[in-house]
């Protein structure tokens, strides 16, 4: 994760802002360029996910059983440009990993894997995506800023449930497409 902050510190360097614009952004040119991105951190309020075979499914609390009462980094990366003043399209990176340690209270199946009450494990789940963006800006003023458009997301969701002995473990992946539409709004 270092070596994504250090390539996004170096990626922003030619976007320092001057009086006149950036170094890549001159005050009058159609294309202009931005960066952006949030750093912080998050808290999982309620997160649950159903195991097990339809009319045996059980649920799995991952914030009271998989111990995500914690607070996590969070951290957000968006690269785009904004042409004649109207279209925006962007491409936004994601990461998202909340890892545990947790002792099961009671036994657990998942994915046909029996763990055992009193047995410390690893809870893993991650999501991170990558999603790109168009959106038209109906009012170019510079002080209203009022659009819609559309987005494609690629989630790429990864649960593991893995024994901190080794011994036994489960995984579940997934890479999907997500469609969205996207409004924009902004008032200075």
């Amino acid at each position: 994760m270092k070596k994504v902050f250090l390539v996004f510190l170096l990626i922003s360097i030619p976007f320092i802002s001057f009086s006149e614009g950036s170094i890549i952004n001159k005050g009058d040119s159609p294309v202009k360029f931005f960066l952006e991105s949030e750093l912080g951190t998050t808290a999982v309020q309620y997160h649950t996910l159903r195991v097990g075979e339809s009319g045996t499914a059980d649920t799995f609390d991952f914030v009271n059983e998989g111990g995500q009462e914690i607070l996590y980094k969070f951290e957000r990366f968006n690269l785009g440009m904004t042409i004649a003043d109207q279209h925006r399209v962007s491409f936004l990176y994601q990461p998202l990993e909340l890892v545990t340690e947790t002792v099961f209270k009671e036994d657990r199946t998942i994915d046909g894997v029996t763990f055992t009450a009193g047995t410390p494990m690893e809870v893993s789940y991650g999501f991170p995506f990558y999603r790109i963006t168009y959106g038209f800006d109906f009012f170019p003023e510079d002080n209203i800023d009022l659009g819609a458009g559309a987005a494609l997301q690629l989630r790429n969701a990864s649960i593991v449930f893995k024994q901190l002995d080794g011994t036994q473990m489960t995984v579940s992946q997934n890479l999907g497409p997500v469609p969205a539409v996207h409004l924009f709004g902004r008032y200075q």
